[in-house]
């Protein structure tokens, strides 16, 4: 694997280099916008506003350094440095503070800088850095169209375990859908274990390895409810959460985050039962969206949808959803 250079030396030597949370975050949020700036969504550059600001706060990344034991883990990863300029960056951090699993978010080269093996200097530095933190697994995601990525990451060892497919309904379409048939009900708080089962069934096995899932992400008491009214008096969001019951238990459910103002973005997610797949998907759909109809302010519907799911993405097709890109998630046992 790749030798490390030291972070401060007399003269500049080559390499890759652990990130510095003081001096590096300025940088590293322009390469990351320069790298991807096609893919970046409104919630991505609010990442990139908040790296920036808060790189101008030398000081309190110190402290927090001294004070957190775990804030190595929360803004970590390498650069690679030449004339005094970042011209590569790898991130890469701990999933739910949980030390065996972690997670690399971005991969950035220059352009000018590609092709020289760059990347794959930062990635085995990465992988050398999860080793030594007792580390077993590292996940990653990229797009299905990036050949030149998927050959560095495979020839890592990394393997693909699932992939998602990202769909959006332009805003001039949002809110037009006529609502769908009397099947789809609103979710009560009584539907947790039942949201709970279909959430189990719906999800594949690699997905839940990624992101567990918790039954208490289901439940609707009054503490959350209180939440949600006052986030909607004073962001102007609203959560919507419709269902379909099947012949015992749920046979899908939709959950629609509305945006936070005039730039923001509507957020639909959908579980639907193995057992009926194909056949609940664009009644529910047109239900949840249906709420939008008469929103001043319109905005984009965005949504993840496992990409071998084709009775999803064909409902979301037939409503108007257009595919954005495919995200292969991979994974590496270290």
């Amino acid at each position: 694997m790749s030798v490390l250079a030291p972070s401060h030396t007399i003269e500049e030597v080559v390499g890759p280099r652990r990130l510095n949370p003081m001096t590096d975050l300025s940088e590293v949020a322009d390469l990351i916008e320069q790298a991807f700036f096609e893919d970046l969504d409104h919630e991505g550059r609010q990442v990139l506003r908040e790296l920036r600001h808060l790189s101008r706060w030398a000081i309190l990344l110190w402290l927090m350094r001294l004070i957190g034991p775990g804030f190595e883990e929360i803004l970590s990863g390498f650069v690679w440095e030449e004339n005094g300029h970042i011209v590569g960056n790898v991130s890469v951090n701990v999933i739910s503070g949980m030390l065996a699993h972690w997670r690399i978010s971005n991969v950035a080269v220059e352009p000018a800088h590609r092709r020289r093996g760059i990347a794959q200097h930062l990635m085995e530095a990465t992988i050398d850095y999860v080793q030594q933190r007792a580390g077993r697994t590292i996940f990653l995601q990229v797009r299905d169209d990036n050949a030149a990525a998927l050959r560095l990451y495979e020839g890592l060892g990394f393997q693909s375990i699932t992939a998602e497919t990202e769909m959006y309904l332009p805003p001039s379409s949002a809110g037009a859908l006529s609502s769908g048939t009397h099947e789809a009900r609103p979710a009560h708080s009584h539907d947790a274990q039942s949201l709970y089962a279909l959430a189990l069934a719906a999800t594949p096995k690699p997905e839940q390895r990624l992101t567990p899932i918790n039954r208490i992400d289901f439940e609707t008491d009054w503490l959350l409810e209180l939440s949600e009214k006052l986030t909607a008096f004073t962001s102007g969001s609203r959560t919507y959460r419709f269902v379909i019951d099947g012949k015992s238990g749920l046979a899908a459910y939709a959950r629609l985050v509305t945006a936070r103002g005039k730039n923001g973005i509507h957020r639909l997610s959908l579980l639907v039962h193995p057992a009926y797949q194909g056949q609940v998907e664009e009644a529910l759909l047109r239900t949840t969206l249906s709420q939008l109809t008469g929103r001043t302010v319109p905005a984009e519907v965005q949504i993840r949808l496992n990409a071998t799911k084709e009775p999803e993405i064909a409902a979301f097709t037939a409503c108007g959803f257009k595919k954005r890109r495919t995200l292969v998630t991979m994974e590496l046992h270290v």
